[in-house]
């Protein structure tokens, strides 16, 4: 599988995906609750290794109809939530800077 640094000055790692995905949706992660903090959007794709933002992610806003679920271990390992809507605080999931890698997929219209 072909991967590329993310484009900005993060060493998030993504699968490159079809530019038609891209225009889909995407999800915005922050690293306080509340949506605070520094902040990265992310493209629909998978996210094997979250590097700089491993155990970093306090709050996620869903843009558009995606799904985004995130795996508390590299590589889509450990235990999982799926979020399909905005969460000002992943405390409430037992989730709060846990987060090492996600897949971010497009919901059924």
């Amino acid at each position: 599988e072909a991967y590329t640094d993310h484009p900005r000055n993060s060493d998030i790692h993504v699968q490159v995906i079809p530019s038609k995905e891209k225009s889909a949706g995407s999800i915005t992660i922050f690293t306080d609750a509340g949506y605070g903090g520094q902040s990265e959007e992310l493209s629909i794709g998978r996210y094997p290794y979250l590097e700089d933002w491993n155990d970093q992610i306090e709050s996620v806003q869903i843009n558009g109809n995606v799904r985004v679920i995130l795996y508390d271990q590299s590589n889509f390992q450990g235990k999982s939530i799926v979020l399909e809507q905005n969460s000002p605080n992943l405390d409430a999931f037992n989730f709060n800077k846990r987060a090492a890698s996600m897949m971010i997929v497009r919901l059924a219209q």
